[in-house]
């Protein structure tokens, strides 16, 4: 495939992506709304899971298998280390970023199940510190922040798939693929 091809695509997906966010997420706000488990997950699978980690897995994979010249690092592909190092530093700094902030919530299982439900739409750990205030303080000005002072096991449970299902893709699709 060519480069302009292989940039068509990319940009498909997005589009794709973006609509089915806006479809499934921003046009009925369900992450203003604990009450919407079914709609969240609906979203969560299919925007996030689905279209941006498994159908962008394939599409990395397919890419790579395509032209084995290509440098994984295009594709944002780093070795395993560095990933684990990536991902501390962000944990770390995102959580001094968020203590610094202030935040108006300081309840542990708040904190936990706004995280994990910002997890599940963006596995980028920093970012999820940064809109971790910006949900819970959506929940808290809408009067619906009690939905999650007991801990959220579907909240928690469906973060905990989307880091499975992107390591995953990661490991079965995308480094095999390299490999190969």
């Amino acid at each position: 495939m060519s480069g302009a091809g292989t940039v068509l695509v990319a940009l498909a997906l997005f589009a794709l992506w973006t609509l089915a966010t806006y479809v499934l997420e921003g046009r009925v706000r369900t992450l203003q709304r604990p009450e919407e488990r079914r709609r969240r997950l609906v979203y969560a699978v299919v925007a996030n899971v689905l279209i941006g980690t498994v159908v962008a897995g394939l599409a990395i994979r397919h890419f790579l298998r395509a032209e084995p010249a290509l440098d994984p690092g295009v594709f944002g592909i780093a070795p395993a280390a560095r990933i684990a190092l990536t991902v501390t530093a962000a944990t770390l700094l995102g959580g001094i970023f968020l203590a610094r902030q202030r935040p108006a919530v300081r309840n542990s299982v708040v904190l936990l199940n706004g995280f994990s439900q910002t997890l599940v739409v963006s596995t980028i750990v920093f970012h999820n510190f940064m809109a971790l205030e910006g949900v819970l303080g959506a929940l808290r000005e809408s009067g619906r922040l009690q939905a999650f002072t007991r801990v959220r096991a579907s909240l928690v449970a469906m973060a905990a798939a989307a880091v499975l299902v992107l390591v995953t893709v990661d490991v079965a699709f995308i480094r095999t693929a390299m490999i190969s």
